[in-house]
């Protein structure tokens, strides 16, 4: 993507975030340096308190209304901030590319929650997204190390690295270390966009590969949304998007979309399909 279109599409992304009413269309526009903390953004959100969440290069820029906190580390951790995540409790997670953090409402600063690997070692992850079941399980998609899980005990958290495929802290003989992306079905089935191509695994742990594209081709997907209908929606890097019946588990090609790299896709409430392209739009 060039760098002129990523920032138009920064721009429209601040505009969209901050209209005051649908009747008053009243926008605001935010401009790295003077306004925010950067204009390389990476993710914008807004929580159940109105408040607005922008990920940057530069640290994460809290919006209440009233005036912007900007969220940086010390110098012992990364300040580019990839992910913000609000889960059930409230809790603001802040993922940045080597760390995952637990913002402190108190001090504003973000505090570290340390990630091991299967074989205890400590981990300087990248995450990509972060999902909360509905069990209240948290979910961390990473791009080396898999799939981290939130443990809480005794008033003590720490990130476990699991198999994608039992969510226990386990290697197994296939595994899967770039996920980009995963969403539960309304089953209770994840859905993960790996480097070996989309992966459905059930509540038992069993687990099945999802035939998109040919084993010639670039199987690292990137996205996969679920609509209203039931249908999940998936996007390929390398190029094509594919509908996938959640009941059949067939996966049919969106016409016209076979030569451009597919970043994201979602269905929005009257299931009309958003794509967003790495340099077509």
């Amino acid at each position: 993507m060039s760098k002129h279109v990523l920032i138009r599409i920064i721009l429209l992304c601040a505009v969209l975030f901050c209209v005051k009413s649908v009747h008053s269309q009243t926008s605001l526009l935010l401009r790295g340096g003077a306004d925010i903390s950067s204009n390389m953004i990476h993710h914008i959100v807004h929580d159940r308190d109105g408040v607005m969440w922008i990920a940057t290069d530069n640290g994460v820029n809290r919006l209440d209304g009233a005036k912007n906190t900007v969220i940086t580390n010390d110098k012992a951790s990364s300040n580019t901030f990839v992910y913000t995540y609000e889960d059930s409790k409230r809790r603001h997670w802040l993922c940045s590319t080597d760390n995952i953090h637990l913002y402190d409402s108190n001090t504003h600063k973000p505090k570290i929650i340390e990630a091991f690997a299967v074989d205890g070692d400590k981990l300087k992850i990248h995450a990509e997204m972060m999902i909360e079941r509905k069990d209240g399980t948290l979910l961390v998609c990473t791009s080396g190390h898999g799939v981290l899980k939130l443990m809480e005990k005794d008033g003590k958290m720490k990130f476990q690295q699991v198999s994608i495929l039992t969510m226990k802290p386990e290697v197994l003989r296939e595994a899967y270390y770039f996920v980009s992306c995963m969403v539960e079905d309304s089953y209770g089935c994840l859905w993960a966009c790996t480097e070996k191509g989309i992966i459905r695994v059930d509540k038992k742990g069993k687990s099945r590969k999802i035939d998109c594209c040919d084993e010639s081709k670039n199987r690292h997907f990137s996205f996969i949304s679920l609509s209203r209908d039931g249908n999940l929606w998936c996007g390929n890097n390398a190029g094509g998007a594919w509908r996938i019946n959640q009941k059949t588990l067939v996966a049919d090609p969106v016409q016209g979309l076979a030569g451009l790299g597919v970043t994201c896709i979602v269905a929005n409430r009257t299931n009309e399909v958003l794509v967003g392209t790495n340099d077509s739009g």
